[in-house]
């Protein structure tokens, strides 16, 4: 035998590494089902005594897990643990969401109700596509109900598990920042102090490393209006400043904001003050005037 095959064969004993004791998760599928709901959703507060694994197909619920409250949108997937305490509400039009239910042992045989001591580890914002697709797979077997499914949704357990247990142990590396708080207030930080960008949604989704859908509804939860409102208040709030204190052109100080047409400007700008940037600009100067005048 050559030096070269010889490398070919490599063996681990199994009875000295015992990888089963590290590596042993065993599920035991209990159900699987699609939710729907065009007039909102609502799930009062309950506790359970398996796993559940939620993906948001579309729409987004806000769901309180403990004393924790959060949003997941569509693209997200989150979980409970047995024991937690739990209710979700939606006012998504339409929204729906796959689940998938089940116990989970070690290697022993003993049930394992916690994979996680941090609730905001429960939750994966913009997951990939073998998440996703795993959820789809377990969904279809079921319905099916063909030789052998039950073994075939548990693999896919199985593996959405590996998945899960990876994300916690590594502190959540996918996730860009760590919660909705933070990602929401490094946005609007970043909208107050850089006014001279011209925003989107998008832009700042990508940025962020979070889908559109949570972005907005996030950013409209925790601000209290919608995200492109703020960005058009902060900009003409710097408008009016710039028309006060500067002999800038309307069209000069619309594109020092990001604006790249300044009709939509002075749109803007009509819509939130009630007047043009000129209108605006001539009635500053005139009620100067007259308080110089009564000053005089």
């Amino acid at each position: 035998m050559s030096t070269k095959d010889y490398d070919r064969n490599i063996h681990f004993e199994v009875d000295k590494y015992r990888v089963d004791k590290v590596f042993g998760l065993y599920p035991k599928f209990v159900s699987v089902g699609k939710q729907s709901g065009d007039c909102g959703y609502s799930y009062e507060t309950h506790i359970q005594d398996e796993y559940e694994f939620i993906y948001m197909l579309e729409g987004n619920v806000d769901y309180y897990c403990g004393d924790k409250l959060d949003t997941a949108c569509e693209g997200d997937m989150y979980f409970i643990q047995p024991g937690q305490r739990h209710e979700e509400h939606s006012e998504s039009d339409p929204m729906s969401f796959i689940y998938i239910k089940f116990f989970l042992f070690d290697y022993k045989g003993d049930k394992m109700n916690n994979l996680t001591e941090n609730v905001d580890s429960q939750i994966f914002r913009g997951v990939s596509e073998i998440i996703k697709s795993l959820f789809f797979k377990t969904f279809d077997e079921m319905q099916r109900t063909q030789f052998g499914f039950k073994q075939i949704i548990e693999t896919a357990i199985t593996e959405l598990l590996i998945y899960v247990t990876r994300k916690i142990s590594h502190n959540g590396d996918e996730i860009k920042y760590g919660s909705l708080l933070s990602i929401i207030s490094a946005v609007a930080e970043e909208i107050e102090l850089e006014t001279s960008k011209n925003y989107t949604v998008g832009g700042l989704a990508k940025k962020y490393a979070v889908s559109e859908s949570f972005l907005a509804h996030s950013f409209k939860y925790v601000i209290g209006k919608p995200i492109m409102r703020y960005i058009n208040e902060r900009k003409i709030r710097e408008a009016e400043y710039l028309l006060a204190s500067t002999s800038s052109t309307v069209k000069m100080i619309a594109a020092s904001l990001g604006f790249c047409d300044p009709f939509h400007f002075t749109k803007v700008f009509k819509k939130q003050t009630g007047l043009c940037p000129t209108e605006y600009r001539l009635r500053l100067f005139q009620s100067n005037d007259n308080v110089n005048k009564e000053t005089i």
